[in-house]
């Protein structure tokens, strides 16, 4: 009687496992939802794309061209750019070179900023952004906003000021205007899209001071934790520049007037950009926008019309233990943007 009782429930518990399989066989075959299945399909293309850029970034080298910017991005595919960071020449006469002379907005001369900024635009994907750098004290950025404003599918967003806190000085009886101690930078993006906009890439660290007067005046709303992420980034930065005795200056003997500091030229690109996507720098200068952008992991493409400037650049990504490709014309638009 006992084995039969044993037997039973032996049958009995099999036949459930069976059923329980079989249930769960079921479930595991039936469709997914069509919403679902879309939204998968989605984010897997979404995190391919990601994946495809960043191992293309990593096997990729910088490419400097020596030529006319103009020239140079007429040969690139329209929409293949996400960033066009670019500091031309906007008439400060810098150190009296001859490549910054005052520019007429009423004359030839001013077509040169025109003709670039068009092909800036048409080169940006919709959602790039268009960044320039400009003067307080000339209406460069005022011309070329008014040339930019002309066009449907550009939208200006802000313009943001670079401050520094040496410089620009000359003693005070000889003065006849402000001293200058800022420069600005245009922004604007392609369509009415929403840009690239990495806030946590220009934050800045409160000191220890700071955090107790906010911390004194946000009781019950601020916390030590909040004030730890940083300062959310304003429309102006205080980054020094790069002076006569920096190492920037340092790689070669041949000096580039208007060179850009790296902190600034990262801040710019890790906050208008994205690992993986491609930088063109149109006035590559002393590559000081080529450095940051290969070092935050984007593709990037300078051009330069100077061969002593892509000398310098040379001595400086050397210095930097960068490899660059460096040409002289690009034959194949491809070849800008692979």
């Amino acid at each position: 009687m006992d084995d039969n009782n044993a037997k039973d429930k032996k049958d009995e518990k099999r036949k459930r496992k069976a059923k329980e399989a079989h249930k769960t066989n079921t479930l595991s075959t039936q469709p997914a939802s069509p919403s679902l299945v879309v939204q998968d399909k989605r984010e897997s293309d979404g995190e391919h794309e990601r994946a495809t850029k960043i191992a293309n970034v990593r096997r990729s080298v910088p490419v400097c061209i020596q030529g006319d910017c103009i020239g140079e991005m007429k040969r690139m595919a329209t929409g293949s750019c996400d960033l066009v960071l670019a500091d031309p020449p906007y008439g400060i006469n810098v150190r009296r070179v001859g490549w910054d002379k005052p520019i007429n907005p009423n004359v030839d001369a001013f077509n040169f900023t025109y003709e670039w900024i068009d092909e800036a635009v048409r080169i940006l994907k919709p959602g790039g952004t268009l960044l320039f750098f400009s003067s307080p004290c000339t209406l460069y950025s005022s011309y070329a906003n008014v040339h930019l404003d002309k066009k449907p599918d550009v939208v200006h967003r802000q313009t943001l000021s670079w401050i520094y806190s040496q410089g620009g000085d000359c003693r005070l009886e000889n003065m006849k205007q402000y001293a200058v101690r800022s420069e600005v930078i245009e922004w604007w993006t392609k369509h009415q899209i929403t840009p690239t906009f990495n806030a946590h890439c220009a934050t800045e660290r409160y000191t220890e001071e700071q955090k107790k007067v906010a911390l004194a005046k946000g009781v019950g709303r601020v916390t030590e934790a909040s004030l730890d992420k940083g300062r959310p980034p304003r429309t102006w930065c205080d980054i020094p520049r790069e002076n006569s005795r920096s190492t920037e200056r340092s790689y070669s003997s041949i000096k580039h007037p208007a060179m850009k500091p790296l902190d600034l030229a990262e801040r710019l690109v890790g906050v208008h950009s994205n690992q993986g996507d491609l930088v063109v720098v149109p006035f590559a200068g002393s590559g000081t926008e080529m450095i940051s952008a290969h070092k935050l992991k984007r593709r990037v493409v300078g051009i330069e019309i100077d061969p002593n400037y892509v000398e310098l650049m040379k001595k400086r990504f050397e210095g930097h233990s960068i490899e660059c490709v460096f040409r002289e014309s690009s034959a194949e638009k491809e070849a800008l943007v692979e």
